[in-house]
């Protein structure tokens, strides 16, 4: 991070209540050292959302969210980091230096907004345009409003249409070659426009500016739809189409809809659904899950009712399911998608459809259960694969235990065997980094504690790698922020707390440093704490080493390899004169 920003945020914080600045969106009492109140990014009858005053952190012990007054004022905004950091100065009265109000911008925006007039103007006066505009209204049943409010528009069949206005308007051709709305030519010099005779759906991010844009053939070539190349501004990936609008509308409803075409988006839009988004041509990411995270809890997911629709709802499910986000499904009727069913059957039957939509787990557990059939082969291979997805859910236990009484409940296996079945690769997983069932409370507090005494005092960070600590470590949000402490104070920062959240950006990690903050540390008592935490986490690893090593020796008895098991046994003695120091 840039020195001179960090000094004013360090400046802004200080000015800052972040009670004052949570209050206005939460209502939150006094509780001992903390402020407390009922979570707004999840649903919750307790309060588990906690404000500590002194330590400028919150951390929500149900959903897990945590971080500064300014990663909460991004989470609850959807806004980015530099639109809240000209936002809390401005009421701070912190003169903000250096500071890049449109840190993308070297001419893509306003290059894309002038394109977007153009393909606009074609649209509606050009003649090929026009026959663009009465199919959007007589085929796709689009009112005159909806492609005025998504301004949609049309690129003429020609090969240098938009090259030869940008000409005209003497604007510099560079930036609208990197975004790929005009192509080298290969033989000679010059230029040839990307989009032509394709209706033009400009792109949007969350803040409503033009990123991208989706051409639909006109002329029923292919592909069907032309997306620009990604970019600097954007990343198909990382793009979810009618964002900007929905964004608002799913805070207010709760809940958000993922379809899976930019019509389809648009047609729901129209219908009252703005709470609607595309992925754009790719299938639902981490990114896109990461950044609707930010405004619901519950996602719903309109597949077509095909096998393709399917797919995509497995698809989903692994991408989901270790996240903040409970997926539920509508499965349309075959040979329907979202835009022609609410031609045919209207707003009331979609309504139903979204308001009574089932878990996706639930559906998926079903399907496959039934695919199984009463082969028993069949039936053990279908339940280990689900016991696999389940297994994948790391950081959200409620509702890992939800899902194991829900899969309890569907295949008449106890909850308990379920449980069993993931002790198997308890340390399969330890090795691999994972978080597993050695993760008790005991070690996780003492990692909690190291970590707390390292934000603190981010000196003590260099000799943990030199001792090879961090690799010990079994939570991987934990080495992780250790990881990032120690490039944060190589760069010279000193106070970790104003900066932390603002360099990295997965939330897990944002999750376990905030409530490793909320952590009561007397100065007094650090060297001490220091000390027993390593020493739990050094026998932990040593335990674990040796559990390890046992299995491979069992598996080298089978086998007869006396070689290995010489050499295996030999190292489990190194290893029980280590751990011994630790008992």
């Amino acid at each position: 991070m840039n020195r001179i920003a960090g000094d004013q945020i360090e400046e802004i914080k200080s000015r800052v209540s972040i009670v004052d600045v949570i209050g206005q969106y939460v209502s939150l009492k006094k509780k001992g050292a903390h402020f407390v109140g009922l979570c707004p990014f999840h649903n919750e009858k307790t309060p588990s959302f906690t404000v500590n005053e002194e330590k400028g952190v919150f951390h929500c012990f149900g959903c897990g969210a945590g971080g500064d007054v300014f990663t909460f004022l991004m989470k609850i905004k959807g806004a980015d980091f530099n639109e809240v950091l000209i936002y809390l100065a401005g009421i701070s009265g912190v003169s903000l230096v250096n500071i890049n109000k449109n840190k993308d911008v070297p001419g893509y925006y306003e290059i894309n907004k002038m394109s977007s007039d153009y393909f606009r103007e074609l649209l509606l006066s050009d003649s090929e345009g026009k026959k663009a505009l009465e199919y959007l209204k007589t085929d796709r049943k689009l009112s005159m409003q909806t492609i005025d409010d998504y301004n949609i528009g049309y690129a003429s069949k020609s090969w240098d249409g938009l090259l030869s206005f940008l000409k005209a308007r003497n604007a510099s051709l560079n930036p609208a070659f990197d975004i790929g709305l005009i192509i080298k030519k290969q033989k000679t010099d010059g230029y040839y426009d990307r989009f032509r005779g394709r209706i033009m759906f400009p792109i949007n991010d969350v803040r409503g500016h033009i990123i991208a844009f989706s051409g639909r053939t006109f002329y029923n070539e292919e592909p069907k739809y032309l997306n620009s190349p990604d970019s600097t501004i954007y990343k198909k990936g990382m793009t979810l189409y009618g964002i900007d609008v929905a964004r608002a509308e799913a805070s207010k409803k709760g809940f958000i809809i993922f379809v899976e075409g930019f019509l389809d988006a648009i047609v729901m839009h129209q219908y009252g659904f703005k709470n609607t988004v595309a992925t754009a041509g790719t299938a639902v990411s981490t990114f896109h899950i990461n950044t609707v995270s930010k405004l619901v809890r519950d996602g719903v997911f309109i597949f077509d009712g095909d096998e393709a629709g399917e797919k995509a709802s497995i698809r989903a499910l692994d991408i989901i399911i270790d996240s903040p986000i409970e997926g539920r499904i509508v499965r349309l009727p075959e040979g329907y998608d979202p835009d022609t069913f609410l031609q045919k059957y209207g707003k009331d039957s979609m309504d139903k459809l979204v308001n009574n939509a089932g878990s996706l787990f639930e559906f998926y557990v079903k399907k496959r259960l039934e695919q199984s059939g009463k082969n028993t082969a069949n039936r053990l291979k279908v339940l280990d694969e689900i016991v696999s997805i389940i297994q994948k859910i790391k950081t959200y236990p409620i509702k890992q235990e939800l899902y194991i009484k829900k899969l309890e409940e569907l295949s008449g296996i106890s909850g308990t065997t379920i449980k069993k079945s993931f002790k198997k690769d308890a340390i399969n997983n330890t090795r691999k980094g994972l978080p597993s069932g050695r993760n008790s409370d005991y070690i996780k507090d003492a990692e909690l504690t190291l970590l707390a005494i390292v934000v603190e005092h981010p000196g003590i960070v260099r000799k943990l790698f030199n001792d090879g600590i961090v690799k010990m470590l079994t939570d991987p949000y934990v080495a992780s922020s250790i990881s990032h402490i120690n490039t944060l104070y190589e760069n010279g920062v000193r106070d970790i707390k104003t900066e932390f959240f603002h360099g990295q950006k997965e939330e897990k990690v944002n999750s376990v440093v905030s409530v490793a903050m909320l952590k009561e540390l007397k100065e007094s008592d650090i060297e001490e704490l220091l000390e027993k935490s390593l020493k739990k986490i050094i026998k932990t690893f040593y335990v674990d080493e040796q559990k390890q090593l046992s299995i491979e020796i069992g598996k080298a008895t089978l086998n007869g390899n006396s070689d290995i098991l010489n050499e295996l046994l030999k190292k489990k003695k190194e290893l029980a004169v280590i751990q011994r120091q630790f008992l």
